[in-house]
């Protein structure tokens, strides 16, 4: 047992090397702000921290992806995700691209990019939303964000795409798909297959959860060999 110490929480931790990688939650930077951090120190920091198994901070790595500020509201759904792909520790944010970390946990280059439907929210318009409750909710819940990154048959990468599709304000249905690389060569597989939900696990297959009636979740199988 140790401690993860500083103004973070862990929302992931993944066995890499002989390291543990610690994906780090970070607080609001406005937090941050209060508690005596310039703007600068708020905004310029690692996602990732690489442990060893007593606990002991090796690296630091993967800094904070500053196309979350770029857009109001955004940011509350910006999130990491990492897995190891190969030998590789492969990291995505809320949007593309995906980055490759080799060993000694040095950027060896980014590969992936947004398919036409991935729709990244807009701008909204200064004060657009003030008075305009119904048109906020519709806009948070009309934009496609990342949720999720996993490996495969150790040959495959798998982006997993959340569509949050708002046809009625203030009623948010989500849709999922997957973006799917090539592990070793980062080349596109395929595009937009469609899922019929969360995904909750990864090896040969991958599980996927949803709820086709009130009756309770079921769980998928999903082969992608079979399906391309």
């Amino acid at each position: 047992v140790f401690t993860v110490r500083g103004p973070e929480s862990i929302r992931a931790l993944v066995p890499w090397r002989d390291n543990l990688a610690v994906v780090l939650h970070r607080r609001p930077e406005a937090m941050e702000l209060m508690a005596g951090r310039t703007e600068d120190e708020a905004r310029a920091r690692e996602e990732l921290v690489l442990l060893t198994y007593d606990g002991v901070p090796t690296n630091a790595l993967h800094p904070e992806d500053e196309r979350k500020y770029e857009v109001s509201y955004w940011r509350e759904w910006f999130r990491t995700y990492a897995v190891v792909a190969e030998d590789d520790l492969v990291v995505v944010s809320s949007l593309y691209p995906i980055y490759r970390y080799g060993p000694r946990a040095e950027l060896e280059g980014t590969f992936g990019s947004s398919s036409a439907s991935f729709r990244q929210p807009s701008r909204p318009e200064p004060g657009e939303f003030i008075n305009a409750y119904a048109r906020n909710l519709e806009w948070r819940a009309s934009f496609t964000t990342i949720v999720g990154i996993h490996v495969v048959a150790d040959s495959l990468v798998v982006v997993v795409l959340e569509d949050r599709n708002a046809a009625e304000p203030a009623v948010a249905e989500k849709s999922y798909r997957a973006d799917v690389f090539d592990a070793h060569s980062g080349d596109v597989v395929a595009r937009d297959m469609g899922l019929e939900g969360p995904v909750l696990h990864s090896d040969t297959l991958l599980y996927v959860a949803w709820r086709p009636t009130q009756d309770g979740w079921h769980i998928g199988l999903f082969d992608f060999e079979k399906s391309r």
